[in-house]
């Protein structure tokens, strides 16, 4: 009882322990040179970005810039170590937490329901690889909107709704999914509190703070003379991708999304359905549930990461449903929140969740750490490099620039990400071509016939071994002035 004392009195020691679980939770991953490629593709662009690239227009990617502004500033501040950022990744995770706490708080909650929030957001972005672990967009722009949340309803008023708008227009320009965010907080604070001329106002300055980051990123691109490129990426790019989902993969995945993240999805039902649960918090949660539906099921796509924007509202009131009264509940139930059987199972989960992580991110061999090894033996500091389809991390281990803007290897392969952002496939070989790379490191095989014939025809080839999933990688050697 002591320790939930010092808890709930003390917000830096709520974070610390925040914190620490955060990292414990997660800290065997930190040591994979890649978990996916998303990440890979953030840390090569925000170097890129730190040395005086523009991007979208010198390195080229499909998100907002705001993911790779924010990790430039992280390698500035605090250098390039790859543990270094997933470190920090876990910080945001472990603030996000905090500032749950903090909204559930001012909703009326008690000290045990927002801790059991806050511990349940923490679990399940640690628990799913691809739901979670790997650090992406979510990650990140999850503590923009938490503590916009508690800006607004614990200085309720024209400052406060401002700033809160200001961070929600942040974590836009990381993902613009954050409107949906901003959305159900607007329809929130206009629901829950009496309508007043003052009121309204004060929302109208939410508004603003929200579009004054967007339109200060424009501003910035337009002074640039990049005006139009910013809105064809901010824009058309993302229309351009086709929903090609049917009705049985939008029900597979909800009832994915159910069961795989039991028993807090039966949480956050009992706890919508029980009297007992404060109202404010029962009508947050469904407003800011069924609105972040709307862009995770929206693109069709059903990627793991989407759903990490369902765990705030999913965690928010899930933690309630540790403070209704415990008869109601099922006798399973009940004997699952005794301490000895709760402490246990959850010592079970901690343990089997390290276990899995050292299976994925220590046991199994780091392909990209071995190859950059062998290449930092192999390549002279002045010579030029070039990631045909494997992993662009390389380029950030060894301190290489890509000779083609395009970094995320998907981008150039993949018909659809040329059909959105308008790629001329064979403008891009001319490119590469013409940039000469001393070195080109290429999986299997590339997609152009023509690249192809290229380096058969000016490269010496050699072994470099498989990657993790089996296929066969090479290292072209530039052997004499290249010829198309």
């Amino acid at each position: 009882m002591r320790v939930t004392s010092l808890l709930e009195h003390s917000r830096l020691l709520r974070f610390a322990v925040l914190s620490g679980i955060a990292v414990a939770l997660r800290i065997l991953s930190f040591f994979r040179t890649v978990i996916d490629h998303d990440e890979s593709t953030y840390l090569v662009i925000a170097d890129a970005v730190r040395q005086g690239a523009i991007y979208w227009v010198d390195a080229i990617d499909v998100k907002p810039p705001g993911i790779f502004w924010l990790y430039a500033l992280l390698q500035t501040l605090f250098g390039k170590a790859i543990f270094t950022m997933r470190l920090f990744a876990a910080l945001f995770i472990a603030l996000t937490s905090f500032f749950l706490f903090e909204t559930k708080r001012k909703l009326g909650s008690g000290f045990r329901a927002a801790w059991a929030s806050a511990l349940i957001y923490l679990f399940l972005n640690s628990l799913f690889t691809f739901y979670g672990v790997s650090p992406n967009t979510e990650t990140f722009f999850g503590t923009f909107v938490a503590a916009a949340f508690w800006l607004a309803l614990a200085f309720p008023g024209h400052i406060g709704y401002f700033a809160s708008g200001l961070l929600l227009g942040f974590g836009f320009l990381i993902k613009p999914v954050v409107c949906f965010d901003s959305l159900a907080l607007g329809v929130f604070l206009l629901w829950d509190t009496p309508q007043s001329i003052r009121k309204i106002s004060a929302l109208a300055f939410l508004a603003l703070g929200f579009l004054l980051p967007f339109a200060g990123a424009y501003a910035h691109y337009r002074a640039m003379g990049h005006a139009d490129t910013f809105l064809f990426y901010a824009f058309e790019a993302s229309s351009r991708y086709p929903v090609s989902a049917g009705w049985e993969e939008y029900l597979i995945s909800a009832v994915d999304t159910l069961l795989r993240f039991l028993p807090v999805t039966y949480f956050f039902y009992v706890a919508l359905r029980h009297p007992q649960t404060p109202a404010s918090t029962r009508r947050l949660a469904w407003i800011w549930g069924l609105s972040v539906l709307i862009p995770i099921y929206l693109p069709g796509k059903f990627f793991g990461h989407y759903f990490i924007q369902l765990f705030l509202p999913l965690s928010m009131l899930a933690g309630e449903f540790f403070a209704l009264p415990r008869p109601p509940k099922p006798a399973f139930i009940g004997a699952l929140l005794r301490p000895k059987t709760g402490y246990t199972l959850l010592a079970l989960l901690v343990s089997a969740n390290w276990f899995l992580q050292k299976k994925d991110y220590i046991d199994r061999p780091d392909a990209p750490a071995r190859v950059a090894r062998e290449l930092q033996a192999t390549l002279k500091p002045e010579e030029t490099l070039y990631i045909a389809n494997y992993h662009p991390i390389l380029y950030y281990l060894l301190d290489k620039k890509s000779p083609t803007p395009y970094i995320h290897r998907g981008l150039i392969w993949t018909p659809a990400h040329r059909y959105a952002l308008q790629i001329d496939l064979e403008q891009e070989i001319d490119r590469i071509i013409a940039a000469g790379p001393h070195a080109v490191v290429v999986q299997d095989s590339t997609d152009s016939p023509r690249l192809n014939r290229f380096l058969e025809r000016n490269y010496r080839r050699t072994p470099l071994g498989e990657t993790e999933r089996g296929a066969r990688l090479y290292l072209y050697r530039r052997s004499k002035a290249p010829q198309d």
